[in-house]
């Protein structure tokens, strides 16, 4: 009770479900579960009323920012 599997489709033309993860800590079944929209974290909600976050796929690559060479001011003041 309460092991949340983590699976992912893998093959172009025979698509088999390829096991990723198990993950154990909620101790009633899982009933609801969501994934973040970077794709990286998955969040699961059980019957023992506990909701749990998982980093199952990584960090997602965040962009630098490139500092601009004229940088606008905070706020402006009357």
């Amino acid at each position: 009770m309460g092991l949340l599997r983590i699976s992912s489709r893998s093959g172009n033309t025979h698509p088999s479900m390829v096991k990723m993860a198990e993950l154990t800590g909620h101790t009633s079944r899982v009933l609801f579960m969501a994934q973040s929209p970077d794709g990286c974290t998955v969040a699961s909600a059980a019957g023992d009323e506990t909701l749990r976050f998982w980093n199952v796929f990584g960090t997602p690559e965040v962009k630098k920012q490139v500092p601009k060479s004229n940088p606008e001011p905070f706020a402006h003041v009357n």
